[in-house]
């Protein structure tokens, strides 16, 4: 298929999940809602295209975002939502989700994305009036980072739901099979540099429009220089999954630490180091990087998070690939994505990938998720 159809068929897509109030939800059949961290990477891919949805995003979930504490909804200060559920209480109650009041605030990265995809907009836009317009949402979010995110203080960002009813892991994996964690509060690895870049963001927007406001260098300096101490896995020469709430490191070889490639967390050396080892025959298929190591002992290839594909986990990868200067490699998953696309007629929420290297569908998967169809978008973006 030629490339100009399968951008228009993604645009196709992106218009079949826009809100009428201009924000992206993030999937159909199911998840057809606004989530924080679904809706606000979506707009992040798609800011070129369209910078608008990015403030349509940000305003709205800065105008939902929490005020106070509240242990129903997993909800603090400053907080961004996980997930806004509306309307048809049937789908709600088929998902299961009819235990937790809406909005719902368990998420540990939504937050951090929203200081990210601030920043972002700004670099793509310069509409710093829009930015001030939201400082004290800015302002509340960088708050609860510092004063929330490291619920056990150990100087990592974590979590540990309130609402027993909500998500156990309030990571991006956080499905029925995703990675299993033992005592909370769980700190993902991802997280500790979606953090550390959104500190940085917000530093980056207070300069860019006159606040005063600052994170301090050393606090960063710090930030790091714990990660390092606690997260990095000599042996496999890449990063610990996570660390629970009692010091266990999660050996397990998966696809998140490629999101620290496009943050400032680690340096050059480690980023090589992460580059290598997810480009292993173990990770890396002729259709992208797995979720999961195929050496894991909980590893199944056709699994919702233990071994699957997902579009959007390559994606972020992909984009620290780009500022990182792996263009090599950038252009594998580019051309990787684009042959899923080819072979499954669309890009869904995941798929699998056998022993054979053969793509298949996985069942109850999303056939349209907006950060599959604006991954895909951002790659080709330059065709």
């Amino acid at each position: 298929m030629e490339i100009k159809k399968i951008k228009s068929n993604l645009e196709d897509d992106i218009r079949k999940l826009t809100d009428f109030r201009g924000f992206l939800n993030a999937g159909e059949p199911h998840f057809k809602v606004l989530f924080g961290r679904d809706s606000l990477i979506v707009s992040w891919q798609l800011i070129k295209y369209d910078p608008e949805i990015a403030a349509v995003t940000l305003r709205t979930l800065a105008k939902l975002q929490a005020k106070t504490a509240d242990s129903e909804r997993d909800a603090d200060p400053g907080k961004i939502l996980h997930e806004m559920w509306e309307g048809d209480r049937r789908e709600i109650e088929k998902l299961n989700l009819d235990q937790v009041p809406f909005p719902y605030y368990g998420s540990v990265d939504s937050t951090p994305l929203f200081l990210i995809v601030a920043w972002k907009y700004l670099e793509a836009t310069d509409d710093r009036s829009f930015i001030r317009s939201i400082w004290r949402n800015i302002l509340a979010a960088k708050d609860w980072i510092i004063e929330y995110g490291d619920q056990n203080r150990d100087g990592l960002y974590d979590f540990q739901r309130k609402n027993k009813n909500g998500p156990l892991n309030q990571c991006w994996k956080d499905g029925r099979e995703s990675p299993q964690f033992g005592i909370r509060p769980v700190a993902p690895v991802e997280v500790q540099g979606y953090a550390y870049e959104a500190l940085k963001s917000f530093n980056s927007l207070a300069e860019a429009t006159g606040a005063p406001d600052r994170v301090a260098d050393d606090y960063l300096k710090n930030l790091k220089a714990r990660f390092q101490g606690s997260f990095f896995w000599p042996e496999e020469k890449f990063y610990y999954l996570a660390i629970d709430g009692d010091g266990r490191k999660h050996a397990r070889v998966a696809s998140n630490p490629g999101h620290l490639l496009f943050t400032g967390m680690i340096g050059d050396v480690h980023k090589a180091e992460i580059v290598s080892r997810l480009f292993r025959a173990d990770m890396w298929t002729p259709y992208g990087i797995r979720t999961h190591s195929q050496f894991n002992p909980d590893f199944k290839e056709n699994s919702y998070q233990l071994g699957s594909i997902w579009p959007f986990d390559n994606w972020i990868i992909a984009e620290g690939l780009r500022v990182s200067g792996f263009d090599k490699e950038y252009g594998l998953i580019r051309g990787a994505l684009l042959s899923a696309y080819e072979k499954l007629g669309h890009i869904p929420e995941l798929y699998s990938v056998n022993s054979s290297g053969e793509i298949g569908q996985v069942e109850g998967a999303n056939h349209l998720q907006a950060w599959s169809s604006g991954g895909l978008l951002n790659l080709l973006d330059g065709d």
